[in-house]
C-alpha cells in the first residue's frame, strides 16, 4: 500500500540523508515521463512540483479553447454597399490565399474565405495599394489607401474593431446590431471609408486621436470561430479539482463572455 511505501520512503532518507536530492530527482523524472503520455512537454523538472499547486489557470481563446477556424456567418451591409464592402475585405488586408488555403491573420483570413479566392483576386487587381497603416492590437483598426487601375479614383479603407470605428466616424447606428451579433459569442468587424481627405491628413488625425472627417460607414462581418469539443470537459475536470479558469482574450467583452 501508499502507505508502507511512504513509511519506507521516510527512513531510507532519515538513515540515508544524503538520498534526498536523488529521491526528489527521480520523483520529478517520472512526473515528466507522465506528463509526456499526457502529451505535456516539461522542460524543466521543477515546473512538475510548481503545476501540481496550480490553482488558476489562465488560458487564451482563440486556437487553445476554440478551433482557430474563423468563418464569416453574417454580414450587415445594404445592397448598395455590398461590393464596397468585399472590397475593402479584399484590398485593406494582409491575408493572402495559397492554394486552397489562406496565410496571414485568422480574422482576415476569414473574410477573404468568404470572398473565395478568385473573386479576391479580382478585387485586388482592380486596385493598387498606395499607402497602408498596419493594423495593431493598440489601436484595433487598419487603413489602407488605394487607387482604382481604370479609373484612377482614391479610396481610403478603415476596418477594426466595431466601438473603434464608431468613434473615427463619429456614427454609432451600427452598434446595436454589432451588439446583438456579439452577444451570439461572434468575433464583428467594422468596415468604413474616408471621403474627401488624403492619406496625410487621415493618418494626422489619427495620431491625434482626433475623429475622421468624411467617414463613412459601409457595414460589418460577423464571424464565429467554434468552440473545441474536449472543452467543456477539460474545464468541468479543473473545476472539479478545485482549479478555476480564466479566459484571456482581445475579442470584444460582450464576445467573450458568450
Amino acid at each position: 500500500e501508499v502507505r508502507f511505501l511512504m513509511a519506507a520512503v521516510v527512513v531510507i532518507i532519515v538513515a540515508v540523508p544524503e538520498g534526498l536530492p536523488l529521491s526528489v530527482t527521480l520523483a520529478l523524472a517520472f512526473s515528466m515521463k507522465t506528463m509526456a503520455r499526457e502529451n505535456n512537454l516539461v522542460k524543466k523538472m521543477h515546473a512538475c512540483e510548481t503545476i501540481g499547486a496550480v490553482n488558476v489557470i489562465f488560458t487564451d481563446k482563440t486556437g487553445t479553447l476554440t478551433q482557430n477556424r474563423m468563418t464569416v456567418v453574417a454580414t450587415d451591409v445594404t445592397p448598395a454597399d455590398r461590393e464596397l464592402l468585399d472590397t475593402i475585405g479584399a484590398v485593406n488586408s494582409t491575408a493572402v490565399w495559397s492554394g486552397e488555403r489562406t496565410i496571414g491573420n485568422p480574422t482576415e483570413s476569414a473574410i477573404i474565405k468568404s470572398l473565395g479566392s478568385e473573386r479576391t483576386a479580382q478585387l485586388r487587381a482592380e486596385y493598387a495599394t498606395t499607402n497602408r497603416i498596419p493594423f495593431s492590437s493598440a489601436y484595433k483598426y487598419m487603413v489602407t489607401a488605394a487607387r482604382n487601375r481604370a479609373t484612377g479614383a482614391e479610396m481610403v479603407a478603415i476596418k477594426g474593431a466595431p466601438e473603434i470605428i464608431a468613434r473615427l466616424i463619429g456614427n454609432t447606428s451600427f452598434l446595436a446590431t454589432v451588439a446583438s451579433q456579439q452577444a451570439r459569442g461572434r468575433r464583428s468587424i467594422a468596415a468604413a471609408v474616408v471621403e474627401g481627405s488624403d492619406f496625410a491628413e487621415i493618418k494626422a488625425l489619427l495620431e491625434q486621436g482626433e475623429p475622421l472627417t468624411g467617414g463613412r460607414y459601409v457595414g460589418s462581418w460577423f464571424i464565429e470561430d467554434p468552440i473545441r469539443p474536449d472543452v467543456p470537459a477539460a474545464i468541468a475536470k479543473c473545476y472539479g479539482a478545485g482549479i478555476d479558469v480564466a479566459m484571456m482574450t482581445g475579442d470584444n467583452i460582450k464576445t467573450g463572455s458568450e
